[in-house]
């Protein structure tokens, strides 16, 4: 898959996160995990304050 194709799902399917990564090389690997984390954390924190616990879906593309 393409960068411009990977965009493309991203932006059609309201996808939280995208980042071109290689697991060949290992290039932006760990970032794409730390950002997931990140906003998982973020929203958890978020939704606790609410009491919205069931918002917690979210949906990534990391394309190798």
């Amino acid at each position: 898959m393409s960068f411009i194709e990977g965009k493309t799902i991203k932006d059609n399917h309201r996808i939280d996160l995208f980042m071109e990564t290689s697991a060949k090389t290992g290039f932006h690997v760990e970032d794409i995990f730390c950002q997931a984390a990140k906003i998982l954390y973020e929203v958890s924190i978020k939704n606790s304050e609410v009491n919205k616990v069931s918002n917690l879906i979210h949906k990534f593309v990391i394309i190798f």
